[in-house]
């Protein structure tokens, strides 16, 4: 049922372009049928966690894409410390990334794989 409707979305999205829709304009067509809001991007990459045998190069794939996904003025909510509580299960890394007092996302999040490279070796 529900690829039914999907595909209706996107009939309807061509039909109203009278040419194929750019990938980002199927995105936000079905982001806006789906009803996936600015906030559910938010709050899903707020209780994003990451797993107990995942790499964290891994996990912040995951967590870049997300973070890339949300609007630039939600974005200003995201602290190092949502990223930290991301990743509480793996202490030695937060306690490093903090006792750094490291501001920065992105920053963080490369000083997290360089830490990992460093305990693994």
């Amino acid at each position: 049922m529900l690829n039914k409707e999907i595909r209706y979305v996107l009939d309807e999205l061509k039909e109203e372009k009278n040419q194929v829709p750019s990938l980002k304009e199927i995105k936000i067509a079905l982001e806006e049928y789906l009803e996936i809001t600015p906030s559910v991007k938010y709050w899903n990459l707020i209780n994003l966690k990451i797993n107990s045998n995942e790499s964290i190069s891994n996990f912040n794939y995951k967590y870049l894409r997300k973070y890339n996904d949300i609007d630039n003025n939600i974005k200003k909510l995201i602290t190092v410390n949502n990223y930290v509580n991301s990743i509480k299960s793996r202490i030695y890394l937060c306690l490093r990334i903090l006792e750094e007092e490291i501001e920065d996302i992105n920053e963080a999040l490369k000083y997290a794989e360089k830490v990992e490279r460093i305990e693994r070796n």
